[in-house]
């Protein structure tokens, strides 16, 4: 009987036994994990703004001043799983996940290949609409300019529309692909001549740089002020 029980357990263990290692081979290697913290996000998920270029009710504006929706990116294989808090990033992530410190760089949808290798020049000019024959030209050509928040989208969400495709996969959120860029410069908050407030002055766009892209998940351009924790 003893004999009996041993030989059935001993099958019992190996047949559990192979059905783990048959597991574990199709579950194929584990995808690239980058967790992105401490980021000034401006996702783009929110709605768009009004005709006249005021902000939606939903977007993160409050008195004048945009604020970031998220300070943190999971990023597997591909696709985002997780935009939010740091905290919550790094409790999603794998322990064999990349962490990349962005040290309050800010993330924007889509890469520069999309939007142009002169993005920030490009903000610029469609923020400003700098024309310097006289002031009358001037004046109109202020009364011509988009908004912060317009000229961002024209160069980042909106081009997903024309080109007959859905909008809202470009946005930075859950399931959608991870295509990022970091800048060293708020796109937003932006001060144009005469102005006063939180931000910067229109002309710092042109002194900014693209600190990090991201094509689908992969890191195509990274400076040196992009460290992992272990660079620090």
């Amino acid at each position: 009987m003893a004999k009996r029980f041993f030989r059935v357990f001993i099958l019992t263990v190996s047949a559990a036994s192979g059905l783990i290692l048959a597991a574990c081979e199709n579950s194929g290697p584990l995808e690239q994990q980058i967790v992105l913290t401490n980021g000034h996000i401006y996702s783009l998920k929110w709605s768009d703004p009004d005709p006249d270029g005021r902000p939606a009710p939903d977007a993160p504006f409050e008195n004048g001043i945009w604020y970031p929706d998220a300070e943190a990116i999971y990023i597997s294989g591909n696709k985002i799983l997780y935009v939010g808090t740091n905290e919550g990033a790094l409790a999603q992530a794998h322990s064999s996940a990349e962490i990349i410190d962005l040290s309050g760089g800010v993330i924007i949808p889509g890469t520069p290949e999309s939007q142009g290798q002169h993005l920030l020049a490009d903000l610029y000019t469609a923020i400003t609409r700098p024309i310097r024959d006289n002031d009358h030209d001037a004046a109109r050509s202020l009364e011509k300019a988009m908004t912060p928040e317009e000229a961002l989208r024209t160069f980042t969400i909106w081009p997903a529309r024309a080109s007959g495709s859905d909008a809202a996969t470009s946005a930075i959120k859950a399931g959608n692909p991870a295509h990022l860029t970091v800048l060293s410069v708020d796109p937003l908050n932006i001060l144009l001549p005469g102005e006063e407030g939180i931000g910067i002055p229109a002309s710092d766009l042109l002194n900014g740089h693209i600190v990090m892209t991201m094509n689908g998940g992969k890191i195509v351009y990274r400076e040196q002020a992009a460290n992992t924790p272990e660079d620090s």
